[in-house]
């Protein structure tokens, strides 16, 4: 498995996004960024490569069948990586596991400390 170094992961996004919408305007627009800064992504994806994975003219553009082949396949690894991204962000934003507290008894721990625990478990 011949494994290219210069090849960026937002590069692929950007192709994923450009045959998924079929349009470098409208995705120029969704990310926020340039037509031309879109086609230097797409030119270097390809250089990377070696491919070709779209054909472009001055109106319209079209996957060649290397471009839906890897389109294919890097749908379900964005969307993967995008899923485990989630998991991951979502899992850091909550409060897990044991909380050992060591105070002294009486009224300190009854009252005060008490009181601590159960507003602070319930604003997790």
């Amino acid at each position: 498995m011949l494994i290219k170094k210069n090849i960026n992961l937002e590069d692929i996004r950007a192709f994923a996004l450009i045959a998924q919408h079929g349009s470098f305007t409208a995705v120029s627009e969704l990310l926020l960024c340039s037509r031309s800064h879109l086609s230097k992504q797409l030119n270097k994806l390809e250089a990377s490569l070696g491919v070709k994975l779209i054909t472009r003219t001055t109106r319209t553009q079209k996957l060649t069948e290397q471009g839906k082949l890897f389109f294919e396949q890097v749908s379900q690894g964005l969307l993967t990586i995008d899923n485990a991204i989630s998991h991951v962000v979502e899992s850091s934003s909550s409060i897990s596991g044991i909380l050992n507290i060591n105070c002294v008894g009486g009224i300190i721990g009854e009252e005060v400390i008490t009181k601590l625990i159960n507003d602070f478990t319930r604003g997790c």
